[in-house]
């Protein structure tokens, strides 16, 4: 069901690619994840960090644009 191990690979393998569409579809629990990869030496905490702010922004704006048109 949800191995830490598979999603540790397909963040690593894809980077910060995968990071930011996943934020922009669920912002806070990719935050948490990726945070949590960045602990571990995986990832910049600081690209990160902007990475997943460019990412709930996308998907902020891919929202409020669905409301208004």
């Amino acid at each position: 069901m949800f191995d830490f191990h598979a999603w540790t690979h397909y963040i690593s393998l894809y980077g910060y690619l995968a990071i930011f569409l996943l934020s922009v579809i669920e912002g806070p629990l990719v935050t948490v994840f990726a945070a949590l990869l960045a602990a571990r030496g995986y990832f910049n905490v600081y690209a990160v960090f902007a990475t997943v702010v460019a990412g709930d922004m996308a998907g902020d704006v891919l929202t409020y644009c669905m409301g208004r048109w």
